[in-house]
């Protein structure tokens, strides 16, 4: 009986972990998509200047 139980609190602690990092994969996505929404009206070229003025001196 123990090595069930100990079998089971090891499943609980990896759905947890696991459902901890799937939460937190969707707050990055949804973090990721409402920082770009500013740039959706933008014409393409000034995205990319923009990308590219942000990155130097950065590397």
């Amino acid at each position: 009986m123990r090595t069930a139980n100990m079998a089971s609190e090891k499943d609980k602690a990896e759905d947890m972990a696991t459902g901890f990092l799937q939460s937190q994969k969707v707050n990055w996505t949804a973090n990721y998509i409402a920082r770009g929404q500013k740039f959706g009206a933008m014409p393409q070229g000034q995205v990319e200047d923009e990308w590219l003025a942000s990155t130097e001196g950065h590397g």
